[in-house]
Formats: C-alpha cells, sequence, structure tokens
C-alpha cells in the first residue's frame, strides 16, 4: 500500500474513534507506526552514546530499538494553534454521547 494511502485510511479510522476531549492527552486518538530512522548528526549529539550511531540506521520496524512515528489526529501540529473553546468542540472531533 502507498504510504499516503495508508496514512489517509488509518488517520480517518483514527478520527472517526469517539473519545472525550477533556479526558487527558494521552486518550486521544493516534496512528502509531513504527519505521526505520536514519540518525542524523543533529541526533547523534544528544549524547555519547548516540554519537556512535551518528550516520547509520536504526534497526527494521518490529524490531528493537526501531523509530516509532505518532500521529495524534486531533492535533493542529506544532506550527498551528487550535483556541480550546467548549463550542468548537462538537465539530472538531467525535465525541461520546451519554444519556441523562
Amino acid at each position: 500500500m502507498k504510504a499516503n494511502a495508508w496514512l489517509v485510511e488509518n488517520v480517518l479510522a483514527a478520527w472517526r474513534k469517539p473519545f472525550q476531549p477533556r479526558g487527558g492527552q494521552e486518550q486521544f486518538p493516534r496512528v502509531v507506526a513504527p519505521y526505520k530512522k536514519y540518525i542524523t548528526v543533529g541526533n547523534a549529539l544528544a549524547s555519547p552514546h548516540r554519537w556512535k550511531l551518528a550516520g547509520r540506521w536504526t534497526t527494521r520496524p518490529g524490531e528493537t530499538g526501531a523509530g516509532m512515528r505518532v500521529i495524534s489526529v486531533h492535533s493542529v501540529g506544532n506550527k498551528r494553534e487550535l483556541i480550546p473553546d467548549d463550542v468548537c468542540w462538537p465539530d472538531y472531533v467525535s465525541v461520546l454521547r451519554t444519556r441523562s
């Protein structure tokens, strides 16, 4: 499956999952996928142990030490800001409906 088709399919499925917006960030729907990550020089400067890995790839997806990509599907990302107004929540996310 092509990456863009995989992304759209998985993000749309996660968007449809109901959740409680006030339940905490860790409960927000997300897509988690392992991947093979390249250790750049900038990434390797974090510690002496990381420096030994500079210019190398992590292990394959599914193996110990592989990179993990987490996509928070209800987050607007680092470059944008959502004003958390209670009025916007019904349009912004699917929420669990409760009976009174």
